[in-house]
Parts: structure tokens; C-alpha cells; sequence
């Protein structure tokens, strides 16, 4: 017998007959009399309990078909996803666009994850989504062209196979190749599998960056296993240094090198030991980076390297050189080089003799169509050479770039005394960037006075009040403790933006501040600050970035 269908349960007997059965009854009669009622609540138990294991197991089934109807829906959404309409060509595209910039398939790197796969490898990881991705990635050579190979000790034995699918599936793609680590094993069949691999494809290499160390004892078979001959679509090449080990000295298997336009390289052994006087092709160079030669060396080298539109150089001191180098263009033995293409000059220097470096430099070179100038010193905490502005509006009338410059970066230097005069001598200069490090005899009004412009109307001279008519993006790097008028920098940036001056000059589109954390007293009053971000309504880009605590 079932108990009443019923939403609130009810006992057959109720908890008080059972006290009142339990008072008057005595004995066995009792004990029996108990006990049928305790049997029949134990079975309206059982049968509420199986009840409830019917129920959970219909709504297991029913959650079963759920999952799988939800599985088909979502099947039939992803047939009109637009993803699922793109067209194949669009898509690789898009495959593509993971191995840019930095999207490289890696293999040995350093960051691995403990299951023995690397982090990044877009190439495999995309063919594995679903078939259609799979053939899309089969049929985009590109997407398995670019590899960035780490020869370390603890090497996968699936790598070799892998970095072999990755050339097999380039076809004949130019191959974008990054070769780093320490080759002082010959003898290891996946180092040399890789290696000959590699070599039999040189005719393909189109971007290669070496930051190999190659044992001293191994140089000659090393050369031997690449067996490098011709590199004619070579394009780009990067050679680091590499600690201990020399990186790569015998430079002559690179002399057939005809497309060859950005160089890189990033030791003064691997500078010195460039073919430069028998480069056949060292005059289609538009891009070099040289870094910590002498500027005996690098005039030099610069004299072979006509056609350059880009050099990032970074200089080490030599105090002698700096003498004999000053004797010789006193004597006229020295003559200074022209690059007349040259648009794009990043100059790092050491903070020890600042001044003279940028003076000697502007005495050496000929610059008529440079357009962007960095200027970035390797310095310590505190600077306290003032006398870099002198020396760098000698460099700007000495290389004759004054009217061609217009970007201007300063980094790691600190603004003093006259910087406005400094600035005045660019009067085309469209963006500055100025990056200072922490001295309390900064002086930043003479950026500020380069912004603010004469109210309409005003009686005072253009020329005196207004050094940067064309200037539209500006960028300043404010440390701690420095002596900044905020307010009048904000009301220099409003005269820019406001039709409240008869001068013809440019908007500002863009300024940026990088004050550190505690600069925040100083704008305390949201009014300070609370124009410029007015501003951003009529366009203007205001970035107001903290650091530190």
C-alpha cells in the first residue's frame, strides 16, 4: 500500500496517538503496537526513496539529451557564424597574422610548458581546430615558414621531425629563421640533422637572426655542416653577440648577398669582421645597426653604406679616439661622410663625455634629409652635465638637419637652461618626446614656453613667444621631485586647441605625461587637469600615465 498522494505528507499516525498508544498500552502489546507503526514509515521511507532514483535518473536522461541537442545547435549556429563564411584566402590572412610580429614557431625556447610543447607554435596549433582550418593551413605556406630554433641540451626527439615538416610545408616561401643558443656538440645527430636541414634551404632565407655561440675548436666544421654558398633573397640579417663564444666570424659566406637591406650587428667583433671592403652588395644597405664600435670604425663603415635611410648606432667611449679623431679634422686628414638618404638616426651614447660625443658626431656627419632623431645616453641615476644642449645645437647646424627634422626623442637626458633656444632651431619639428632622468636643476619651463601661444590680439612678437609652429604630438617623462608648472603647461596645450591666436600653427593632436605617484599632490585640484581632459571631446589625445608609489 502506497501512501496518499499528498504535497504535505502525513503519517498514518500521528506523532500524539503514538504518545497516547505508547501511555496506555503495556508490555508486548505496546512494544508490537510500535513497532507496525514504525514499519510503516519505513516503507513510505522506501517508496518515497525510490521515487526520487526514478526521478533523478529521467532527469539524467533528459539532461543527457540536453547536452546533446545544445552539442547540434550549437553545430548548426557555427554553419552561419561569420567565421564559417569567410573565404579561404581572408582566413589565411588571418593565420597569418599570428606569426606577426613576434608569432614565430618556436622550438627549444626557453619557455616551455612541462608537458614538452612550446608555448607558441600558431602553425601547429591552428591546423588542429577542425578540418577546414586544418586545410587552410596546410595550403598557407607562410604560416610554417617562420621559426625560431633554440639549440639547448634538452631537445625533444620530436623536434628534428618538426622543424623538417615546418620546411617541407613552406614550400618554397622565403623562411624567416631565428638560430640562437651554444653549438659545442658537432656530434649530436639532431644538432646536425637540423643544421644540414637548414643549409639546403640558404637559397630561401629571407630574414635571419644569429645569436649562435659556436665553440672556437668547432668554427671550421660548423661552416663545413652549413655549407653556405648564395643568399639571393636575403633581406634581412642580425648578429648577436654571444657571450664566451665568438658568433659566427667567417661573415665572407654572406658576401653574396644581393637583396640585402637591413643589417644588424650587435657586437663590435661582429662589426669588425663584416666584409666591408669586399662587399660586392654593401651599398644596398637602407637599414644598419651598429653597436659599441669606435666612430673611426663606424665613419668608416658609413662611408661604404651610401644609400642608408635608417642607422640605430650605439656608441662606445674611447677618450683617446675622441682626441685623435678632433686632431685629425683640425688637420683635414678626416673628412666628414654624407648620407644623403639617411632619415631615420638613433644615437646611444654613454653619460661620460655626453657633450663632446654629440659634437664630434655633428662634425663627422652630413645629414641634409634626416627627419627622426633619437638621442638616448646610457646614464647613471643622477646627471649633472647641462652642457648637452650647447653641444647638440652645434650637431644640428654642423650636420645641417634643422630644417628637415621632425621628430625629435631625447631619453635618459635632462632639460636645463636654454632649451627653449635649442628647440627653436627645429622649426618644422611635428613630435617631441623628452625622457628625463632625476635632477632637481631640471628646468621645464623652457618646454612649456615653447607651447603657449599670445592671446588674440596681442601686441607681443610672434618670434619671441612661439619656437614650435608645427608641433602636434609631444610626450614628457617627469620624475620625482622635478620643479613642473602643470598649470601653465595645461594652459599652453588649451592655446593650442582654442582659436585664441592670430599665429598660424598646428593643433596639437596628442600629449602624453608620465609623472611618478607622488606627483599627485600636485594635482590634487581636478581643475589642473580636468581641461585637458576637456579637450579630448574636440580630439585631442590626453594620456596621463603613474608609476611607482
Amino acid at each position: 500500500m502506497h501512501p496518499p498522494k499528498d504535497p504535505n505528507y502525513i503519517p498514518r499516525v500521528t506523532i500524539r496517538d503514538a504518545h497516547e498508544l505508547s501511555a496506555k498500552l503495556t508490555g508486548l502489546v505496546k512494544y508490537r503496537t510500535l513497532k507496525e507503526i514504525l514499519l510503516q514509515g519505513q516503507t513510505d521511507l522506501d517508496y518515497y526513496d525510490f521515487e526520487i532514483a526514478q526521478l533523478k535518473a529521467l532527469i539524467g536522461d533528459l539532461e543527457a539529451k540536453r547536452s546533446c541537442l545544445d552539442a547540434y545547435l550549437q553545430d548548426c549556429r557555427s554553419l552561419i557564424s561569420p567565421i564559417q563564411n569567410l573565404p579561404p584566402e581572408l582566413l589565411s590572412e588571418i593565420f597569418m597574422l599570428t606569426c606577426d610580429p613576434a608569432g614565430s614557431n618556436e622550438f627549444g625556447s626557453a619557455y616551455w610548458v612541462p608537458s614538452g610543447k612550446p608555448r607558441h607554435r600558431p602553425a601547429f596549433q591552428l591546423s588542429t581546430v577542425c578540418s577546414r582550418w586544418r586545410q587552410v593551413a596546410l595550403s598557407t605556406p607562410g604560416l610554417w615558414s617562420k621559426m625560431n630554433i633554440s639549440f639547448v641540451h634538452s631537445w625533444p626527439s620530436w623536434i628534428p621531425s618538426a622543424i623538417e615538416t615546418c620546411l617541407q610545408r613552406s614550400r618554397q616561401v622565403p623562411l624567416a629563421l631565428s638560430l640562437e643558443g651554444s653549438i659545442d656538440n658537432l656530434l649530436r645527430d639532431d644538432w646536425r640533422t637540423v643544421l644540414s636541414s637548414l643549409a639546403q634551404q640558404s637559397h630561401r632565407w629571407r630574414s635571419v637572426s644569429f645569436n649562435l655561440a659556436v665553440k672556437p675548436s668547432f668554427r671550421p666544421n660548423f661552416i663545413d655542416l652549413l655549407s653556405l654558398h648564395t643568399f639571393p633573397l636575403l633581406h634581412s640579417l642580425t648578429i648577436s653577440a654571444a657571450g664566451q663564444w665568438v658568433t659566427l666570424p667567417e661573415h665572407s659566406v654572406f658576401r653574396e648577398t644581393p637583396d640585402l637591406r637591413l643589417l644588424q650587428l650587435n657586437s663590435e667583433t661582429a662589426a669588425k669582421s663584416w666584409h666591408w671592403s669586399q662587399g660586392v652588395y654593401n651599398h644596398h644597405i637602407t637599414s644598419l645597426t651598429l653597436q659599441y664600435t669606435n666612430l673611426r670604425d663606424t665613419i668608416d663603415i658609413l662611408r661604404r653604406c651610401p644609400g642608408l635611410v635608417s642607422l640605430k648606432y650605439t656608441h662606445r667611449l674611447h677618450k683617446a679616439e675622441h682626441i685623435a679623431l678632433r686632431d685629425n679634422l683640425e688637420a683635414g686628414t678626416v673628412l666628414p661622410v654624407c648620407l644623403e638618404d639617411l632619415s631615420s638616426l638613433s644615437i646611444i651614447t654613454p653619460q661620460d663625455n655626453v657633450s663632446s660625443t654629440i659634437t664630434l658626431l655633428g662634425s663627422l656627419l652630413q645629414l641634409p634629409a634626416l627627419k627622426s632623431l633619437t638621442m638616448e645616453q646610457i646614464s647613471s641615476y643622477l646627471f649633472t652635465d647641462m652642457s648637452w644642449m650647447e653641444a647638440f645645437c652645434v650637431f644640428l647646424r654642423e650636420t645641417s638637419c634643422s630644417d628637415s627634422l621632425t621628430k625629435l626623442r631625447f631619453k635618459s637626458f635632462c632639460p636645463g637652461d636654454g632649451i627653449d633656444s635649442m628647440l627653436s632651431l627645429v622649426p618644422n619639428l611635428k613630435e617631441f618626446r623628452f625622457c628625463s632622468i632625476r635632477n632637481a636643476d631640471a628646468d621645464w619651463d623652457g618646454i612649456i614656453a615653447c607651447l603657449r601661444l599670445p592671446p588674440s590680439g596681442s601686441s607681443m612678437d610672434p618670434p619671441s613667444t612661439i619656437f614650435l609652429p608645427r608641433l602636434q604630438h609631444i610626450s614628457l617623462h617627469i620624475p620625482h621631485a622635478a620643479s613642473f608648472d602643470f598649470d601653465s603647461f595645461a594652459e599652453g596645450i588649451r592655446s593650442r586647441r582654442l582659436p585664441a591666436s592670430e599665429i598660424s600653427v598646428d593643433r596639437l593632436c596628442s600629449v602624453g605625461l608620465k609623472l611618478k605617484r607622488s606627483h599627485l599632490k600636485i594635482l590634487e585640484d581636478t581643475y589642473r587637469y580636468d581641461d585637458l581632459l576637456d579637450l579630448e571631446v574636440g580630439g585631442l589625445i590626453f594620456g596621463l600615465e603613474l608609476y611607482g608609489e
